[in-house]
């Protein structure tokens, strides 16, 4: 009785734990991608342009700054709401036009690596 006492209060004071770790996770991964697409943009706009994404000039920098600063804001916790279906959208092009042919059913995306 007792341990299962102890056991519900340290579930209540780090119940924040897991959802932050995984903002804190994702943001950083965007945050880095992001960072490393404005320092390449000339390879980055060759990619776009080599998938067939219109106006690539125009798009890379549009995909590396909202992943550098949606992927900023996750990390702090800041306007997630905003920030998280911007980045939703940003990886729905990617894997529409970057892996379009090896996307056969929903259950393809979740063996990608």
């Amino acid at each position: 009785m007792e341990s299962a006492r102890i056991v519900a209060e340290l579930e209540r004071r780090l119940g924040w734990l897991p959802p932050t770790a995984a903002r804190a996770t994702v943001g950083w991964v965007f945050l880095e991608s992001g960072w490393g697409k404005l320092h390449n943009l000339d390879g980055v706009v060759k990619f776009f342009a080599g998938l067939g994404i219109p106006a690539p000039h125009l798009q890379a920098p549009f995909v590396a700054g909202t992943e550098l600063v949606c992927g900023a804001l996750l990390l702090l916790g800041l306007a997630t709401r905003l920030a998280s279906p911007l980045l939703m959208g940003v990886m729905a092009v990617a894997l529409l036009t970057a892996l379009r042919d090896q996307i056969h059913s929903l259950s393809d995306l979740f063996a990608m690596s």
